[in-house]
């Protein structure tokens, strides 16, 4: 289905005014954001916000944002303190951020970016979730795998090949064992190496460097996609051809970017799944319980 079929389909609903719904004029909604970098603040208001104003949600009019971004270890924490705001509707990108909102509260509805939602725990199945988890899946897992696939594709001669995660990456429990698996498949042996910050990274490129390695997968992550030109100076040194998650990683330096198109599955996304919880944008002025 072609994204603006999409977006008629599932925010048609929304495309009256609030009055029209029954709404209160003066009526205020209220949605939440959390990542764990600047990086998803600016595209969900590059992309998304522009969409939802087309559907009659305009910040500073009937629409009020509050943000949350921090570091993985945190994102508990600030799930919390985003309550406090008495969101009707909280967006997560990522599956750590979108597993920190769900276990704070079962009422509020959650529209997620991330992998998959079932694989994560997050919903009971795509058909019926039966829980407070809705958006897009970008099914990381598969992609991961492809993205080994391509890279293998450009470097045939390649015997050994590298995976970056984060240590603490939501993606990399069945990440890591579905690389290791094409891996063993094609008889390609793959090294897994963890890094958490720029410290981490250097250490994890010399050791790289150190076992040979001829080509690098690196893993789908927040964290790591907002350190992406700061990877792609070390890929380069290392002279490490690298397939990575976004376009945008590969104009930074990598070799290839393979994924979803960004403000595509965003803006998409963001305006369609507010639509979904509509039902949540009530009158009343009284907080949920969480």
């Amino acid at each position: 289905m072609k994204r603006r079929e999409f977006i008629a389909l599932v925010g048609g609903a929304l495309a009256c005014p609030p009055m029209a719904r029954g709404q209160s004029p003066d009526r205020i909604f209220r949605l939440g954001h959390i990542a764990q970098t600047l990086d998803s603040e600016r595209l969900t208001r590059e992309f998304s916000l522009p969409e939802l104003a087309k559907l009659g949600f305009v910040e500073g009019r009937n629409l009020e944002l509050f943000w949350r971004n921090g570091s993985a270890d945190n994102l508990p924490k600030l799930a919390l303190a985003l309550l406090n705001d008495r969101p009707d509707v909280i967006v997560a990108i990522g599956g750590t951020a979108a597993r920190a909102v769900q276990a704070s509260t079962s009422s509020i509805p959650i529209v997620m970016f991330a992998d998959d939602p079932v694989g994560l725990g997050l919903a009971t199945s795509f058909a019926q979730p039966d829980r407070n988890v809705t958006g897009i899946a970008n099914m990381v897992v598969e992609l991961q795998v492809k993205r080994l696939e391509l890279v293998l594709e450009v470097t045939p001669k390649a015997r050994r090949v590298a995976a970056l995660f984060r240590q603490t990456s939501a993606t990399r429990e069945r990440g890591e064992p579905a690389l290791r698996d094409s891996a063993a498949k094609v008889g390609i042996e793959l090294l897994v190496y963890t890094a958490d910050g720029p410290s981490g990274y250097l250490a994890a490129f010399a050791a790289m460097r150190g076992a040979g390695v001829e080509a690098l997968v690196i893993g789908a992550d927040p964290q790591l996609f907002a350190d992406r030109e700061l990877l792609a100076a070390h890929a380069l040194q290392a002279r490490l051809p690298t397939s990575c998650e976004w376009v945008s990683m590969a104009r930074a330096g990598c070799l290839l970017g393979y994924g979803a198109n960004v403000g595509g599955w965003r803006d998409m996304s963001l305006a369609s799944c507010v639509g979904l919880c509509r039902s949540t944008f009530r009158s009343s002025s009284q907080p949920r319980s969480s």
